[in-house]
C-alpha cells in the first residue's frame, strides 16, 4: 500500500490482510502479536457496518409500506430484483448504489437504518 496505515480504509486494510500470507511484517500487527491474531481484518464483517443514503433509506421506506420484503443486485450491478409474496419486480441499479452485487437485503433493516453523512 502506497500511503500511511493511518489512512487505509477498512476494506483495505481487510483486502491486504487477505492477500498476505506472511504476518511478521505486518503494519496492523503493532506492539500485541495476539491482538493481530485474534482480531485479523481478513474475518470482519465490513457489510453490516455499510450505510445507506437518506434516498436509499426513503425508498426503502416506501418499498415495505407496498410490502415489498428484500431487494437484491444482480451481478451485473445495472439491476435490482424486488421480492415480496409471491411476486417479483425489478429496479434500476442505481435506486440503491450502495448495495454491493449478489447481495440480498431485508428492506426494513435499510429503512430503519440512519442515513449516511455527507
Amino acid at each position: 500500500m502506497d500511503k500511511p496505515l493511518k489512512d487505509w480504509t477498512l476494506a483495505e486494510a481487510q483486502a491486504y490482510c487477505k492477500g498476505s500470507e506472511d504476518c511478521e511484517d505486518c503494519p496492523m500487527r503493532g506492539d500485541d502479536w495476539c491482538s493481530c491474531r485474534t482480531h485479523n481484518p481478513a474475518n470482519w464483517d465490513l457489510f453490516e457496518r455499510s450505510k445507506y443514503t437518506a434516498d436509499e433509506i426513503t425508498l426503502a421506506q416506501l418499498l415495505v409500506k407496498a410490502g415489498v420484503e428484500t431487494v437484491r443486485r444482480k451481478a451485473d450491478k445495472d439491476e435490482l430484483l424486488l421480492d415480496w409474496s409471491d411476486c417479483r419486480s425489478r429496479l434500476p441499479g442505481a435506486a440503491f448504489p450502495s448495495l454491493e452485487p449478489n447481495r440480498t437485503v431485508e428492506l426494513e433493516a435499510i429503512a430503519e437504518s440512519e442515513a449516511q453523512d455527507g
